[in-house]
């Protein structure tokens, strides 16, 4: 049996996303509409708190009071994502055929059932993503891999069309571009965070940077490390592991060549 918390802090319901995503069919939604009825019950929170977060709930994941249920629909909605069916395009497909699909489900409510139901990322996104860079998010590992590398964007994309030419077969050199800059850039010199705990390795952070990126093993790093610098002596090779963990983009892995 599902357990399920509701967050309540000064009377307002605090954890909602998780409840969202937390409900993957009517029965979810059936249990958090009690136990939000419970709480409204008990004065955890008021019920104008309790109509807020029951509408939100209701336009996130498409169920309401009235229920539908999606199961009979779910192979149907797997081959048309296969076929590159959009949210939208699968509403107007089925909708056109069901007239109970048509009047009950939502862009939303379709959405959600996507987003629970189907667990590969690229499955989920070929259905959901409202423009390429949403969609490029699903082929992030590989992207981020070759540009680490030193693969060109047009390498790279002319590589990605080759693997998976339906879903690249929109995507421009202009696009990829613009995902690598705001997902991929390894910034070499860049200031380290105030947030975080200073490490004796941060003045040294460029160079080990570029020696992983080069494909030196962590290791062979350490080892250069501690002869070359004095204060680093003490410091055992674990640690760096931690550091290029915690300060390569992303994961450090994505520099890494195989």
């Amino acid at each position: 049996m599902k357990v399920i918390t509701i967050a309540v802090v000064n009377g307002r319901v605090v954890n909602e996303k998780e409840l969202i995503a937390s409900i993957a069919d009517y029965d979810d939604f059936t249990a958090v509409a009690e136990q939000l009825r419970k709480g409204l019950k008990s004065r955890y929170f008021t019920s104008r708190e309790h109509a807020r977060i029951y509408k939100k709930i209701s336009v996130e994941t498409g169920f309401r009071r009235v229920r539908f249920d999606y199961k009979p629909y779910k192979d149907k909605i797997s081959n048309l994502i296969a076929e590159g069916y959009t949210v939208k395009a699968i509403l107007k497909k089925i909708g056109e055929e069901d007239e109970a699909f048509k009047s009950a489900v939502t862009a939303a409510g379709l959405t959600h059932f996507i987003s629970v139901t189907f667990k590969d990322e690229k499955t989920r996104l070929r259905a959901t993503a409202k423009k390429s860079e949403d969609f490029l998010y699903a082929y992030r590992f590989e992207i981020k891999k070759m540009h680490f590398q030193g693969v060109s964007n047009k390498e790279i994309l002319k590589y990605m069309k080759s693997q998976y030419e339906k879903d690249f077969a929109k995507v421009s050199e202009r696009d990829l571009a613009a995902f690598i800059e705001a997902n991929a850039v390894l910034d070499t010199d860049r200031k380290l965070s105030l947030y975080k705990k200073p490490s004796l390795y941060d003045p040294h952070f460029s160079e080990i940077m570029k020696l992983y990126a080069n494909g030196m093993r962590v290791y062979d790093i350490w080892k250069t490390l501690k002869a070359k610098y004095p204060e680093l002596a003490k410091l055992q090779a674990p640690s760096l592991y931690q550091f290029i963990a915690n300060n390569a983009l992303g994961k450090a892995k994505y520099m890494q060549k195989d």
